[in-house]
């Protein structure tokens, strides 16, 4: 049993802390899509794409034709950077842009050739159905993750694999301190 008083302010405080709890909760589903259209529509290479976005519950789904793996990737990326949201399902048509695996494997060697940081990078090259085996040695995780980035903005790669060995990762997970 509470007095008035006691009760008054337990109201108060309710009351008054409701509009916090409002302010913390997670944004309703339609909030979610425009916030990830909004999110979409200021990336200059995605908003040229004409992609589809659901909210149910917080999970995403976009859909659509994209050109490359990188620009789906970088459309999933900047979904699950949105406030409130916690999955992001894609379902992109990557077969519209399907090249042969022989014009796809000779553009990534073209590529790989004349960025700098791949030049040394000892990496063999695999093209099935559009999807790439990157396989071989480099100097550290930056290479690599340049090699995949690259492989990832050609036209007609569908996925990207590796088999990519870094001396660094080596002793860093064995914890020998050799890098």
């Amino acid at each position: 049993m509470c007095t008035l008083r006691v009760c008054l302010v337990a109201v108060g405080l309710v009351v008054g802390l409701a509009p916090a709890l409002r302010a913390d909760a997670p944004p309703d589903d339609a909030s979610l899509a425009r916030a990830v259209l909004d999110r979409l529509d200021r990336d200059p290479r995605l908003r040229t794409l004409d992609l589809d976005v659901q909210v149910d519950r917080g999970v995403v789904l976009l859909r659509g034709s994209v050109p490359t793996l990188a620009d789906a990737l970088r459309a999933r990326s900047l979904a699950l950077a949105v406030h409130g949201v916690g999955l992001v399902d894609t379902r992109f048509d990557l077969s519209t842009r399907q090249r042969p695996d022989r014009d796809v494997e000779f553009d990534l060697r073209q590529r790989f050739l004349s960025n700098g940081d791949l030049t040394r990078a000892d990496l063999s090259i695999t093209v099935r159905n559009g999807s790439v085996l990157l396989a071989g040695r480099v100097e550290d995780l930056r290479v690599r993750d340049i090699a995949r980035a690259v492989a990832a903005e050609v036209p007609g790669v569908v996925g990207i694999a590796d088999e990519i060995w870094v001396p660094s990762e080596e002793g860093a997970l064995s914890g020998d301190g050799r890098h």
